[in-house]
């Protein structure tokens, strides 16, 4: 059993109260984005440096609100010197109360600034402050736009001989922001629409990348040129044999040439969603593009629940304790060493994910060891940790290590889950003012070792209850932040504070999720359910096409109920739905595919296999029908041969690329044609006077009630024209009319001369454009004429829908 001392000592036990908004979990963002606080960049002098050991100047702006600073005078000073030329034009600060003795509190106080040290300018003064309770933090704001180098608190404690305070922070308006990684991502493959390539970077291994195929590539393109000093993968929830097991990692800065800069031969994920990091401590080129080639354990398929990235300029890095290593037993020590062979990176690998996964910002982290000491020793029990406020003790047993690792099981992966269990009582929050609350800070800490796969989630059985405490509780909180309120652990953690003047109790459930406790808990036993739903039945496809099919089953049975369905195509999970039917789409034509269906109960219980079916994707037979229109909004209502009708209006028809025409192209399948009536969805109908219309597989065009094949002839008309003998065959004739202005010679509308000795032009108008018209042979002195040779009528013709011919004849020429 994992054992934890108090790290706070006895502050943990002191019964104060803390500013509740303070340690208040905000939202997940894109962005990590915080006041920046710049007293830590500053170089601390005082007044008086005879302050006990563990209460140094240091401790007045070291992130840490459970250390503190005192001085042995009822007044002090306080500098802070900002680097080299820096300069900042300050405009508020924070100070926060120590754990104890409130006459020790600063009161009264002024705040200076200078250039030079010599010369200072007040520019705040504060008089008869009082701090409520004990660890209180109290923000003041100023006006100041000059930028200085110096700033002073000159202090004055509240009575008795000594000033003390937990905390100066320092800001001058600016954020510390650290923009979230947003890479383009591309891959070998994919499988849509569950398992796309985006799933390896979304936040969560509850989400897979998976490619049916042994091995692939995942690249990710950051826009711009980055440094890391690490990466992590996390295992998907199924399938182990799809895990990656050897790859490199790859660099470019121009998606040409590329370096490899790591290298992994036999990675092994013991437990499903287990989070393994790799450190690359010496890498400090930045690149562009990063690209993993993986290959599986083995099988038809690889999978990545999540890929992660550690950057030196991310906003974790700033949680960056000493590691001080002390490996004491000369017998077994050196397991450790072989497990664990860089372990100032490992453990701050650590540190940084238990912090990630209890806070959501480094701001938000109140527990600042500059300090962890690890000693590897012959101990009794597993480990435990302990200290001070700066500096924090582990001690993991030797003995413990070589037992595990007689039992053949990966000692690295163990060693990891020891830290994530014990690194999370250093930086929790421990509500010590409840009693006996020891159940949720080992829950707490079991829960961070779930959350990041260091524990088998899926191994957990009914039973027991809620507050058992360690795997139990452990579990159960993970679960509530993945199934029923994401962020559920940042929260509970958060309510923990033990500086907050609340009573810890279970009610924080409810208050958190909108559940109560023992419903939640009732809901978890469910979810540890073990039985499978009986297997789906009667496998059938129907709708075959080049690209798609639809398969339909019986239902299946569970005791809890049917969730849901996971379809497999040719043993790989595709999709999943809460229907007995689904369309498969993006087949390749010509392909065979085997198809079979689990169902899955809300336990994730998967049944047995329903029986398979193989299909083979080939070209469905299509109608498209063009309509020219009648009704203003048509609809189409029909049934391909040997199949239903449509449910009555029909399919809307859409506006096609013809003008005056709409669409519709309708999947046949197998049937070579169908029949069809035309309404406008409104109870008005065309259906042939109760005969239908028939249309055969292919492109049909509909005009009033007539069907031609293929697609529609523009909307025109052309004009034949007999010419008498005596025409010239050398002179060229036109079609003078209104559209031309009645221009006799205009070149656009000049005749063509047909092999029979006719003539004849087609004209691409709209239907129901009039147009008058003569026929010439260049002017009006050569004009068609009556045959008695005197003038005729302008020739009148109004086009109608479609490429109508209209034949005519030239009786005389007026010239002849």
């Amino acid at each position: 059993m994992l054992k934890k001392q108090t790290i706070l000592l006895s502050l943990f036990l002191l019964t104060i109260v803390f500013f509740a908004s303070f340690f208040s979990i905000p939202a997940r963002a894109a962005d990590t984005s915080y006041p920046r606080n710049l007293a830590p960049i500053g170089t601390i002098t005082v007044s008086d440096t005879s302050s006990p050991d563990a209460e140094t100047k240091e401790n007045a702006s070291d992130r840490n609100y459970f250390s503190k600073w005192l001085v042995f005078s009822p007044t002090a000073w306080i500098q802070y010197e900002f680097p080299g030329q820096s300069t900042y034009a300050l405009n508020s600060y924070k100070i926060t109360s120590a754990n104890d003795h409130p006459e020790r509190d600063p009161q009264g106080w002024t705040l200076e600034a200078s250039n030079d040290g010599v010369i200072w300018t007040a520019v705040d003064s504060r008089q008869n402050e009082n701090f409520s309770y004990r660890f209180q933090s109290k923000s003041y704001s100023f006006s100041n736009t000059t930028a200085y180098k110096y700033y002073r608190f000159n202090l004055q404690c509240l009575s008795g001989t000594i000033v003390q305070l937990s905390e100066i922070e320092l800001f001058d308006g600016s954020q510390e922001t650290y923009a979230k990684p947003n890479p383009l991502i591309s891959a070998s493959g994919e499988t849509l629409p569950d398992h796309g390539k985006a799933n390896a970077f979304d936040g969560t291994s509850n989400s897979s990348w998976l490619t049916p195929q042994s091995s692939g590539w995942l690249q990710f393109d950051f826009g711009q040129q980055i440094v890391i000093d690490g990466y992590a993968f996390s295992a998907a929830n199924s399938a182990p044999d799809s895990d990656p097991k050897i790859w490199d990692l790859k660099a470019s800065t121009d998606n040409v040439n590329w370096i490899t800069i790591d290298s992994r031969n036999s990675e092994d994920f013991r437990y499903r969603h287990q989070r393994n990091h790799y450190v690359l401590p010496t890498n400090q080129k930045a690149y562009r593009y990063y690209r993993f080639e993986l290959y599986n354990h083995s099988g038809d398929a690889l999978q990545i629940g999540e890929v992660a990235f550690s950057r030196p300029d991310d906003a974790w890095h700033t949680v960056a304790p000493i590691i001080d290593m002390h490996n004491m037993d000369t017998a077994n020590g050196y397991l450790f060493d072989q497990a664990i062979p860089d372990p100032q990176s490992d453990i701050l690998a650590v540190i940084r994910q238990v912090c990630n996964t209890l806070y959501a910002s480094p701001a938000d982290v109140p527990i600042r060891p500059r300090t962890l000491h690890v000693t590897i020793g012959n101990f009794d029990g597993v480990a435990s940790v302990s200290g001070s406020p700066t500096d924090a003790d582990l001690t993991i047993s030797s003995r413990y290590l070589k037992s595990y690792a007689d039992s053949g099981k990966p000692l690295r992966q163990e060693i990891l889950g020891i830290l994530y269990h014990e690194l999370t009582h250093v930086y929790q929050f421990d509500d010590r003012g409840t009693p006996d609350i020891g159940y949720m800070i080992e829950g707490m800490a079991d829960a961070v070792r779930f959350e990041n796969g260091y524990h088998d989630r899926y191994s957990m059985t009914p039973g027991g209850t809620w507050h058992d405490s360690y795997g139990t509780s452990g579990n159960f909180f993970r679960w509530i932040d993945e199934k029923k309120h994401t962020g559920f652990l940042r929260e509970l953690n958060a309510s923990l504070n033990p500086f907050d003047g609340q009573t810890w109790t279970p009610a924080v459930f409810q208050q958190i999720t909108g559940t109560d406790v023992d419903t939640l808990w009732n809901e978890y036993q469910v979810s540890l359910d073990k039985s499978q739903p009986t297997a789906p039945g009667d496998l059938t496809a129907t709708n075959t096409t080049d690209t798609t099919v639809t398969l339909s089953w019986s239902a299946s049975t569970d005791n809890l109920g049917v969730a849901g369905y996971n379809i497999y195509s040719n043993g790989i999970k595709i999709s999943t739905t809460q229907s007995t039917n689904y369309k498969v789409n993006g087949l390749t034509t010509g392909s065979s595919y085997t198809f079979m269906v689990k169902a899955v109960d809300h336990s994730g219980n998967e049944s047995s296999a329903s029986n398979t079916i193989t299909v083979i994707a080939k070209a469905s037979n299509t109608a498209t029908i063009y309509y020219r229109k009648g009704f203003a909004t048509p609809y189409i209502h029909y049934q391909p041969d040997g199949e239903k009708w449509t449910t009555a209006p029909g399919v809307a028809m859409a506006d096609s690329e013809y003008n005056g025409y709409s669409k519709s192209t309708i999947t046949l399948g197998s049937a070579t044609g169908l029949t069809a009536a035309f309404n406008n969805g409104s109870g008005m109908w065309d259906n042939n006077g109760g005969a239908n219309y028939k249309f055969l597989a292919g492109v049909s065009t509909f005009i009033n009630g007539t069907i031609t094949s293929g697609f529609p002839h523009p909307d025109g008309v052309t004009i034949v024209i007999s010419v008498p003998a005596n025409t010239p065959a050398n002179e060229d004739l036109y079609l003078t009319s209104n559209l031309t202005g009645w221009n006799t010679a205009d070149a656009n509308y000049k005749l063509t001369r047909n092999a029979d000795g006719t003539y004849s032009i087609k004209l691409n108008v709209a239907a129901g454009t009039n147009i008058q018209y003569k026929i010439t042979r260049g002017s009006w002195a050569t004009v068609e004429v009556n045959s008695n040779g005197s003038d005729i009528a302008n020739r009148s013709l109004t086009t109608t829908a479609g490429a109508p011919t209209v034949s005519i004849s030239v009786q005389r020429w007026k010239d002849k």
